[in-house]
């Protein structure tokens, strides 16, 4: 989800009256929010290098996914195709 200017102060507003441990937890959402959105970039990004011809190997380099990770996304194209 996207927050537009005026919502990213509404919610820094928000937290600004948080007591400390309140603010440490919306942060840790936020954070493993980030995180699930770049291991799916990650897996996109994979799997269209997959789709290229790409080698495992490389792509588990340049996606920073682990071999096992890459395996999987391939099982899953050659179970689609």
């Amino acid at each position: 989800m996207r927050l537009d200017d005026t919502e990213k102060q509404v919610f820094q507003a928000a937290i600004s009256t948080m007591g400390l441990d309140e603010q440490e937890e919306i942060m840790e959402i936020v954070t493993s929010w980030q995180q699930e959105g770049a291991q799916k970039t990650r897996e996109e990004i994979a799997l269209n290098l997959l789709k290229r011809g790409m080698i495992v190997q490389e792509i588990s380099q340049v996606t920073g996914l682990s071999l096992e990770q890459v395996q999987q996304l391939q099982a899953l194209l050659s179970q689609e195709n």
